[in-house]
């Protein structure tokens, strides 16, 4: 099997960009993205970027991927996997060597964080924010953010697809700091909305960012850019509690 597609829904399944997934795999993320298109069968840097996903390279290459459903239940599968090898059954906890850690307190399960509007998509990764009629949301996503003004919504459309589905949601954290490889929401001094990929920032407040679906590559000036906003999460719909 081709492996460069089933790196590519990997990837997306698990909200990552190309030069996040190449920071985890030790290669850059142009080698990613030229993986991912020509959908390669092999490459040297298939073992960093398996053990990225928690899988082998075996799993990763032999897979036969064509959604992201697919990848997330592939991903899901791995981390119980891991887990259950991490973890020793009571009748060999004896042989464990090393005692278990401590814990102070415990992590945190996240927090219940409401869906404010929809993103109505268009061209261009540019989209109208719609906000619901007070007391009228759309639910919530639980999440682990520490933004005390971060906000859901819902995305409708279909321009930033795979990344982004129509019907999915991002969850937006106004006041996340955000690096270069991240997807942002931006607002700019027209009053025009979009959602990019962060390629680069510089001192002086100009940026360069990617169009989701990896096509066009813009230039903004300082003056042009009125605000940029971290997206935390790419969350699918079964994931929306109503209460």
């Amino acid at each position: 099997m081709a492996m460069g597609k089933n790196i590519r829904f990997l990837r997306l399944a698990k909200g990552l960009t190309h030069d996040a997934l190449g920071d985890l795999a030790g290669t850059s993320g142009q080698t990613i993205d030229q993986l991912e298109k020509r959908d390669s069968k092999k490459s040297n840097y298939a073992a960093g970027i398996a053990r990225a996903f928690g899988l082998s390279v075996e799993e990763m290459q032999e897979a036969e991927l064509n959604s992201l459903d697919a990848a997330h239940h592939m991903l899901g599968d791995a981390a119980r996997r891991a887990n259950s090898i991490s973890a020793p059954t009571d009748h060999i906890k004896h042989l464990v060597a090393e005692p278990a850690p401590e814990y102070v307190g415990r992590a945190s399960p996240g927090r219940l964080i409401p869906v404010v509007g929809m993103a109505q998509l268009g061209e261009n990764g540019f989209y109208e924010e719609l906000a619901y009629p007070e007391g009228h949301g759309d639910g919530y996503i639980l999440h682990a953010s520490t933004d005390p003004d971060a906000y859901v919504l819902r995305v409708r459309g279909d321009s930033m697809k795979p990344a982004i589905r129509n019907g999915w949601y991002v969850v937006v954290e106004p006041n996340a700091d955000v690096e270069p490889g991240e997807y942002v929401a931006l607002q700019l001094a027209d009053g025009r909305k979009m959602v990019k990929e962060l390629l680069v920032r510089r001192r002086g407040g100009d940026i360069e960012v990617l169009s989701v679906n990896g096509e066009v590559r813009m230039s903004l000036h300082a003056g042009q850019v009125e605000k940029i906003h971290a997206i935390g999460a790419i969350v699918p719909p079964s994931k929306v509690r109503t209460h």
